[in-house]
């Protein structure tokens, strides 16, 4: 695949998504919120996905993460807040999405996650592997995991929640599957 790509020195890697924790929720179309580093896009192509989302708020990061990947014909990177990009990108998409949610607040004391977790929601297909990155931040950001779990829930009352560990925390990644 693509191991290792980068342009110079910019090198991209994830703090705490890993190959080894996305090889297990696999599906032909990864969606991440909050690109960052591109290190979420790098698992993604190292893990064989077939089309790969990002999106990403700050105009900054996501102009160096455009640049990295921008001659990766399956990588499409956007600006803007996540829930509408979702909306956007993934009414075309008839396939089950696997989602790496790690966008955080969008401002003005709205939570990015929420919102994305809406958007999934609106979405026709209600299978999709749900990757919730942070989880130990919740409380910081005004957000209760019960109404995540009620979020869930909605898009589909028989996913199974586990969590995952991460370098951040014990059970950091929320995990919603079928």
């Amino acid at each position: 695949m693509y191991k290792g790509l980068f342009k110079g020195n910019n090198k991209v890697s994830s703090l705490t998504l890993t190959e080894a924790l996305l090889q297990n929720y696999k599906s032909d179309v990864f969606f991440e919120t909050g690109t960052y580093n591109g290190g979420g896009i790098q698992v993604a192509l190292n893990v064989g996905f077939t089309r790969i989302y990002s999106c990403e708020l700050d105009h900054y990061l996501f102009n160096v993460c455009w640049q990295k990947f921008e001659e990766v014909r399956n990588v499409s990177i956007f600006c803007g807040e996540s829930s509408k990009i979702i909306r956007e990108i993934c009414k075309d998409i008839n396939t089950k999405i696997t989602f790496w949610l790690d966008a955080h607040q969008i401002g003005g004391g709205r939570s990015a996650l929420l919102e994305e977790l809406d958007a999934i929601a609106y979405h026709h297909i209600k299978d999709h592997n749900i990757l919730i990155d942070d989880r130990n931040y919740f409380h910081t950001w005004g957000i209760r995991e019960n109404v995540v779990l009620d979020k869930l829930k909605i898009i589909n009352p028989n996913y199974k929640i586990t969590y995952e560990d991460n370098c951040r925390g014990k059970e950091a990644i929320m995990i919603a599957t079928i």
